[in-house]
């Protein structure tokens, strides 16, 4: 069987909700904010 990812959306989506819809303006609230970051001194990732 090969759904195509459009089919197996619709076919959940009456199953899915947004945790707070009252406060989800856009697909953008759900997407994670770094809260910490790792740096090495003298490491380059472009070299």
């Amino acid at each position: 069987m090969n759904r195509s990812h459009a089919t197996v959306v619709h076919e959940v989506s009456p199953y899915l909700s947004p945790y707070h819809p009252e406060t989800r303006l856009s697909p953008e609230d759900s997407v994670a904010q770094p809260f910490h970051e790792w740096h090495v001194d003298g490491w380059h990732p472009e070299d």
